[in-house]
């Protein structure tokens, strides 16, 4: 007999349905076309004085000159434009920089960072004055190339959807330690656009030691902590591959992080920190891009300076990450009849929230014990099970398990990185839900971090520095040498990263 119409992937007591593999494009069709997210770190170190703001204009002219040839989908700005809110000196330094991106029309997304805000009240007066949601509403590339979909809180958080290679995405940008109200406008603008891959751009999400922080300096209602975004909006979502953060920053040599952990469709979401104010000259002018490449089913990372003309080629600096992107971002809706397991067995079940999983399969797999009918569905644990006499249905008077994930407890230092363990229960109650497809690439861990450096504050400009040199003319990127990589998260000894 066939299998099921779906397959599954068990794996440490997750139920995954797996969508069936899409035919790869031709090679050399438009499908295939690379294209490139670039990610531009917290600009404090640059805009906090005229010394070195031309630094933060160098990067956005460099992009906008790239922005053909890499064909840039959208940039992502993660925050702290300036280092002290109620200096609007600063602001006209951030609000010019970005200009350079508007101007060139390339699609772009600010957030506010803890320098950028109030937070003990949440607001952002002088944010919210530069970069109003009608800068964006109203940009050139609103429509030809990107779109603005909405912000909330005014453009303090938004989404951008854009098109590549016949896949739909989405970049969304969220508040530093965003509320409970961000988060409920985030999970409905994901549940508005199912079909996009999303890329989730945050303040503050993973620190330098790779882990997820369980507090806040926020003090007005209902802010959240990263670990506390990760448990009540990415981990259940199928949608976010890809976090990208700032704010933390332990020393010149401590600038960048990364980890990845399944979400609750078993796919990998690649969290990953950039953030260079440590350096000298207010961050030397580095930034991310990551190259997707459709036909290779990769994303490879660089880091690059237009002010030193060079790239940085260090295992956390350059990398590539399996990403899959000839599947589709869920799979084919599943057709009636289905598929059960014998009367009288014990099914186990991967819970998400009000989802359940929509296939079974026995541990030793016997056609002869596969039945029709139309309850949910689990895991067989019997095998095989006396056949039935009629259709299996659906427990009703099963509790359902709670909705609400647990907040995070509030500790004092950074937390070692975890994951969620899947939960289980014998008595499905909801409707089920398919999940998109796992990639199969392994992670290999990278060579760890040198000893942490003591951190410092920012550096301060002096009287008369020497002004940022131009631009130079962009090299090849290297070639990566690198895959997948998670980054090391426990030190022997624990850094006490700071914050900017």
């Amino acid at each position: 007999m066939t299998p099921l119409l779906l397959s599954l992937l068990l794996a440490g007591g997750l139920l995954v349905g797996v969508a069936p593999r899409a035919t790869p494009p031709a090679a050399g069709a438009e499908a295939d076309a690379s294209f490139t997210v670039v990610v531009l770190p917290d600009l404090q170190g640059y805009t906090v004085s005229s010394t070195y703001a031309a630094t933060a204009t160098a990067q956005t002219q460099w992009i906008a000159d790239q922005a053909d040839d890499l064909d840039v989908a959208v940039v992502a700005q993660v925050g702290d434009l300036v280092e002290t809110h109620p200096i609007p000196e600063q602001w006209t330094r951030a609000s010019t920089s970005m200009k350079v991106l508007d101007d060139a029309g390339v699609p772009s997304a600010v957030l506010p960072g803890n320098h950028d805000m109030d937070v003990s009240t949440g607001e952002a007066v002088r944010y919210d004055a530069s970069f109003p949601a009608s800068r964006y509403t109203g940009a050139s590339w609103n429509g030809p190339a990107a779109t603005y979909v909405e912000g909330y809180r005014g453009n303090k958080n938004s989404a951008v959807t854009f098109e590549r290679s016949g896949m739909d995405f989405m970049l969304l940008s969220l508040e530093y330690d965003p509320t409970d109200a961000v988060l409920a406008w985030a999970r409905g603008v994901l549940a508005a656009h199912p079909e996009h891959r999303v890329i989730l751009s945050t303040h503050s999400f993973i620190h330098t030691a790779g882990g997820r922080s369980t507090t806040t300096t926020r003090t007005d209602a209902g802010a959240n902590t990263p670990q506390q975004v990760w448990d009540e909006l990415v981990q259940p979502s199928c949608q976010i591959f890809l976090v990208v953060n700032g704010h933390w920053h332990d020393g010149p040599d401590r600038t960048e992080a990364r980890r990845a952990d399944a979400n609750a469709c078993g796919r990998p979401v690649q969290q990953i920190l950039s953030d260079y104010q440590d350096r000298p000259n207010g961050g030397d002018g580095w930034l991310r891009t990551y190259r997707f490449d459709p036909a290779a089913d990769t994303i490879t990372a660089a880091t690059y300076s237009p002010t030193l003309a060079r790239y940085e080629t260090d295992a956390d600096s350059a990398f590539t990450l399996a990403y899959d992107m000839t599947s589709g971002t869920t799979p084919p809706p599943m057709t009636t009849p289905t598929t059960l397991v014998g009367a009288g067995s014990s099914w186990t079940y991967r819970y998400d929230n009000t989802t359940l999983p929509t296939t079974w399969n026995t541990p030793g797999f016997d056609a002869s014990t596969w039945r029709t009918g139309n309850a949910v569905l689990g895991f067989g644990t019997t095998s095989p099970p006396p056949p039935p006499t009629a259709p299996a249905a659906p427990s009703s008077a099963a509790p359902s398990p709670s909705t609400t994930p647990p907040r995070s407890p509030t500790s004092p230092s950074p937390p070692e990185p975890t994951t969620g363990s899947p939960s289980t229960s014998t008595a499905p109650s909801s409707p089920a839900r398919t999940c998109p497809p796992a990639p199969s690439a392994a992670t290999p861990t990278p060579p760890p971090h040198p000893a942490p450096a003591q951190p410092s504050p920012h550096p301060s400009p002096s009287p008369s520095p020497p002004a940022p040199s131009a631009p130079a003319p962009t090299p090849s990127p290297p070639a990566s040498t690198s895959t997948t990589a998670a980054h090391p998260t426990s030190p022997s000894t624990p850094p006490s990263p700071q914050t900017g």
